[in-house]
């Protein structure tokens, strides 16, 4: 799935629902006009998110609004994980979800299975930076 950026400032995209993702004043590091590979999808409550590297490297969840869908062909071998089926059918959150969450994934087969994969990730943890860069390395051959 290839991507274009057309909007970095949170001011671009109006007022969040929930108002716990972003602000007006959210700078993202990515460039716009530039393409950028999509390494998974995920519904965080009412937000769909894409999964690209930013503009220093490191792997990181952007809204989708923030980009153009130049090519919307999913890549092999990615898997679906459905975590709040309530959330998926548009419901409210089971009670004691609390703010935001995941109602689904889409991705590697680590990126969907666990959640710690997921959140390591966005640590920059040594070992979920291996495994997301054996999939850029994999996506990147296909």
């Amino acid at each position: 799935m290839r991507l274009r950026c057309l909007k970095n400032h949170g001011a671009q995209l109006g007022p969040c629902s929930g108002g716990y993702f972003f602000t007006n004043r959210t700078r993202w590091s990515l460039e716009i006009g530039q393409l950028y590979e999509a390494f998974g999808l995920g519904l965080w409550s009412n937000a769909l998110l894409v999964l690209v590297t930013n503009n220093h490297g490191r792997a990181r969840w952007f809204p989708l609004a923030l980009f153009e869908v130049i090519d919307g062909s999913l890549p092999t071998g990615w898997e679906v994980a459905v975590y709040d089926l309530q959330g998926a059918m548009g419901f409210p959150p089971q009670e004691g979800w609390g703010g935001g969450h995941w109602v689904a994934r889409f991705g590697y087969e680590e990126l969907v299975t666990s959640d710690e994969h997921n959140d390591a990730l966005m640590e920059n943890d040594a070992a979920a930076v291996e495994v997301f860069e054996r999939e850029r390395r994999r996506l990147d051959g296909d």
